[in-house]
C-alpha cells in the first residue's frame, strides 16, 4: 500500500512517498524475500518501525543510481583490465614468434677448410 506523508520544511511543504517492504521490492525489481534480507541487513535505506519496514521513494531512487555508477565503475574497470591483459597476452605471443636472425659462423682456417675428414668404420 503505497502511503503519501506531508513534510514541512521551512519555505514549502513536500510531499514525501513511502514504501512498505513489497513496494520497495517492486520498485527495485526484486523479490521479496531479497528486499528484506538486504533491508535486514542494512544494505537497503529504511526503517522498521514496529514489526514494518518503512521506505522513502527518494531514499531508495538514490540508493539504486549510486549502485548503478559504482556497478558501471566496476564493470568499466574489469574491461579496462581485460583489455591490458588481453594486450600483454597479444606481446607474449609476437615475441614467441619472432625468430632470432642466425648469428654468423666464423670463417674456418683455410688448412681445415682445405682438408676432407674421412670417417673410418
Amino acid at each position: 500500500m503505497l502511503t503519501t506523508a506531508l513534510q514541512t520544511n521551512k519555505d514549502e511543504n513536500t510531499l514525501v512517498r513511502t514504501f512498505d517492504l513489497g513496494e520497495a521490492a517492486d520498485f527495485l525489481k526484486i523479490s521479496y524475500s531479497t528486499a528484506s534480507r538486504m533491508a535486514s541487513a542494512g544494505a537497503l535505506p529504511g526503517a522498521k518501525i514496529g514489526s514494518s519496514w518503512v521506505f522513502l521513494e527518494e531514499e531508495l531512487a538514490e540508493w539504486l543510481r549510486e549502485q548503478t555508477i559504482k556497478q558501471r565503475r566496476e564493470r568499466l574497470a574489469l574491461a579496462a583490465t581485460e583489455a591490458e591483459l588481453e594486450s600483454f597476452t597479444q606481446k607474449i605471443k609476437e615475441k614467441k614468434t619472432r625468430r632470432r636472425k642466425p648469428v654468423p659462423l666464423p670463417e674456418l682456417p683455410s688448412e681445415i677448410r682445405s682438408s676432407k675428414v674421412s670417417v673410418s668404420g
